[in-house]
């Protein structure tokens, strides 16, 4: 006896945010006892379905500055399957522009300081650090500048910076990253000693 059912949740949903809008999209769901009719889309304040054929849609209308979840769930001619969840997303003004020229110098024996060009719209800048060689990476830090220190970085490791801008309401626009840079080893003993 075949089972039948309705059909899987389309996931991943991936969301991309616009100006009050969002592009969604997901892979087809798994649905082998019937074709997928339609794709159910909901989030606060709001629904609209799709063709079972349509793998994507730009939902519009909606508030700049506000974090929305989207569900997609698949209908087939069982019932309507469970619902995936997009990441959190928030639509803002337009996607700022890319960082330009980042550059990494060390300015200390653990101090690296990144710089940059700014960015067409942005507002912010959100900086990662990427280690070589089993070195922890810094964590992430966001500055309204177009500089900032890193410190207490580990003599000897090598580094790179990515500065990703953001726009109003945290849409993030495009990624620089900067050469590679390597931390002085420290110097033991006093300079210009010679060991006998």
């Amino acid at each position: 006896e075949p089972s039948t059912g309705p059909p899987g949740a389309p996931t991943p949903v991936t969301a991309e945010a616009g100006d009050a809008s969002v592009e969604l999209s997901w892979p087809g769901a798994y649905s082998p006892d019937a074709p997928v009719e339609s794709y159910d889309i909901t989030w606060e304040g709001g629904q609209t379905t799709v063709e079972g054929s349509e793998l994507h849609t730009v939902v519009t209308g909606l508030e700049n500055g506000t974090a929305y979840r989207f569900r997609v769930s698949a209908t087939n001619a069982h019932g309507t399957g469970p619902a995936a969840q997009s990441p959190q997303v928030t639509p803002g003004g337009e996607p700022p522009g890319s960082p330009g020229d980042v550059s990494a110098e060390v300015t200390g024996n653990e101090t690296v300081t990144v710089s940059w060009t700014g960015a067409e719209n942005a507002v912010d800048y959100l900086v990662s650090a990427a280690a070589e060689g089993g070195a922890a990476a810094p964590s992430n830090r966001t500055t309204g500048e177009t500089s900032l220190e890193f410190a207490g970085l580990e003599p000897g490791a090598t580094y790179t910076f990515t500065v990703t801008s953001r726009g109003e309401g945290g849409v993030t626009g495009e990624a620089a990253t900067s050469p590679s840079v390597t931390m002085p080893e420290i110097q033991v003993g006093t300079p210009g000693e010679v060991a006998h």
